[in-house]
């Protein structure tokens, strides 16, 4: 993924993650952490449960033009999905 997990586009991630129902069984994916409500909500809709939400600091460094601060941390998780 292509952090940050939609918040240019908004849900821009939520193509990836029905791609990625579509074609696993187990999904390790990456997503802001107040993203929790969203992901919960679609991995229901496609029959997936979360396994386990492991939460870290992420530092992203300036690298587009379009950034405005050189250094920007984000609260992310990694989540672990399974299929029902």
């Amino acid at each position: 993924m292509n952090p940050p997990f939609g918040v240019q586009n908004r849900k821009a991630d939520k193509k990836f993650l029905e791609k990625a129902f579509m074609l696993s069984k187990k999904i390790y994916s990456l997503h802001k952490i107040e993203s929790k409500v969203f992901i919960e909500k679609i991995s229901q809709e496609y029959n997936f449960e979360i396994i386990k939400i492991i939460p870290f600091n992420l530092r992203l460094k300036k690298t587009y033009k379009f950034h405005k601060r050189n250094i920007y941390d984000v609260y992310a998780g990694l989540w672990i999905l399974n299929k029902k």
